[in-house]
């Protein structure tokens, strides 16, 4: 009787091979003991009798305390285990695998398991994989918080937390799978980028009990949820008995998996499409929601017509003939011509940006001839107007200067200007045949 003494272990490299072991179960009267294990370098559990437990046995009445690995590289291979478990009066314990500080989390399954179990009435534990950078879990192999019996507890949670992105891959196995009454656990994901399933891997939440149990529950926050077509990567929450579970996605789009309803998780492993399921073979079908942004590339680009306009076909046109309904509109003075052929007309403004030589800006200021003047006998009078003297300077005056508007030439129905009618008088006589026969 009495509780198991738990076990902290600090160390670069751990590696356990042929039957080897790490234990701090209990068969008895006490609670199984705490394991604490941190390595620098590789956790290896190597083999069908190497393990890390902390589990409660038959006719135990303790619970377990549960296992903590922090490692960046988890290898556990060819049968061997990391495991909480109860099999009697306890609540079996959690698992918890993290990175270290700096560093992302491999995990190699080749052959081995994870898993946090029920097979008594009390519930089973939570399992939670957890890092700041990226997580990669990589099967054959399964990682599992499970409820094995019809009687047996509820089957804890399963959590993945990660900042970066995740990738299950090579068949690797998460499940929250059951037998019990209670119907299958929770599969919680939290991924900061980008979620990929590859090559035969499998998120399971299934109720298998016969009778009743509905399915489990699979939650997925990510950014993206990513699978290569054909492969066969399932996210199911399948019941026998019970009705459908529940699949949440919520992500900014989902890539390569299709809803599929109607088919036993035997008949979705067995193809080759990248399933999301919430079926039921005896009861109400599950929900499953996908809540994305739906981002369309297209979005926003306009519609080019079938028949680009030929530029071509504007040059040497007149704008009102090609408007057609169109007008031109001759406003204010200044400006180009009317057409690139005429000259400038007598309505242009004068804008001289070439100075006289000797003219007074060209001068230096001794130059000038400046009648000394008391500046308070000189009242200051706003400029009126300016004229141009015989040597080109721009003398402003007091006095307007006397304008003779001109009128623009009006304008023509295809837009160039009518040439001026010269009055009577100045017309040239129009010969007659008198004048042809005169000498």
């Amino acid at each position: 009787t009495g509780d198991s003494g738990g076990i902290v272990l600090s160390t670069n490299n751990l590696t356990l091979l042929n039957a080897a072991e790490i234990n701090t179960s209990t068969g008895g009267e006490g609670n199984a003991g705490s394991i604490a294990i941190t390595a620098t370098g590789d956790v290896s559990v190597d083999g069908v009798e190497s393990f890390i437990a902390s589990v409660v046995f038959f006719d135990a009445t303790g619970e377990s305390e549960g296992i903590v690995l922090s490692t960046n590289a988890l290898n556990v291979s060819n049968g061997g285990f990391v495991s909480a478990d109860t099999f009697a009066q306890g609540s079996a314990g959690n698992i918890l695998i993290r990175s270290l500080p700096v560093g992302n989390l491999d995990i190699a399954l080749n052959g081995g398991q994870i898993r946090a179990r029920t097979q008594s009435a009390s519930p089973g534990g939570n399992l939670t994989l957890q890092t700041a950078g990226d997580l990669t879990v990589q099967g054959p192999g399964e990682i599992s918080v499970e409820s094995l019996d019809a009687n047996s507890g509820a089957a804890g949670t399963l959590n993945v937390l990660a900042n970066n992105n995740v990738v299950l891959d090579d068949g690797v196995e998460l499940s929250a799978q059951t037998a019990a009454v209670t119907g299958g656990g929770t599969v919680n994901f939290g991924v900061g980028d980008a979620l990929a399933l590859r090559r035969g891997s499998f998120i399971n939440a299934e109720s298998t009990n016969p009778d009743s149990g509905d399915g489990g529950n699979i939650f997925i926050d990510t950014s993206f949820l990513v699978s290569v077509p054909g492969e066969n990567n399932d996210i199911i929450a399948n019941a026998i008995g019970g009705d459908g579970g529940r699949v949440e996605v919520n992500a900014v789009n989902i890539f390569g998996f299709s809803e599929r309803q109607g088919l036993t998780t035997n008949e979705l492993r067995a193809n080759t499409t990248n399933d999301l399921s919430a079926s039921s073979a005896q009861g109400i079908e599950g929900e499953i929601t996908l809540n994305t942004l739906n981002l369309d590339p297209s979005s926003g680009l306009g519609t080019l017509p079938e028949a680009p306009i030929d530029a071509s076909q504007l040059i040497a046109q007149t704008l009102c003939e090609v408007g057609q309904g169109s007008n031109f509109v001759v406003t204010g003075r200044g400006g180009l011509p009317s057409a690139p052929a005429d000259a400038l007309g007598a309505v242009t403004p004068w804008e001289d940006w070439n100075f006289a030589e000797n003219t007074a800006l060209d001068l230096p200021a001794a130059a000038l001839e400046i009648e000394a003047t008391d500046p308070a006998a000189l009242p200051l009078v706003e400029a009126q107007g300016a004229m141009r003297a015989e040597d080109g300077r721009i003398v402003l005056s007091t006095e307007a200067a006397a304008v003779t508007p001109t009128a623009s030439p009006p304008l023509s129905q295809s837009c160039r200007p009518v040439p001026p009618v010269a009055p009577s008088s100045d017309r040239a006589p129009t010969p007659s045949s008198s004048d042809e026969d005169t000498p």
